[in-house]
């Protein structure tokens, strides 16, 4: 049977947003992007600027975060 890795992903509030971003000390615009066009992203309905949170199913202390572009 293949692995397949599960990846959950969503549109951060503001709050959240806010709290990450002190907790590692940058701006938003030091996180990496990801392009509007990404099927991801469309399935969120995402706009550029958001910034959208994607972490393993199951494994929550190691999330990753892009801005929309």
């Amino acid at each position: 049977m293949p692995h397949t890795m599960r990846i959950r992903s969503v549109i951060l509030a503001e709050k959240g947003i806010d709290d990450i971003l002190r907790a590692r000390g940058i701006d938003p615009e030091r996180l990496p992007t990801i392009r509007a066009n990404d099927p991801r992203i469309i399935s969120l309905s995402a706009k550029p600027g958001d910034i959208v949170g994607f972490e393993e199913a199951g494994n929550s202390h190691c999330p990753y975060y892009r801005v929309v572009k």
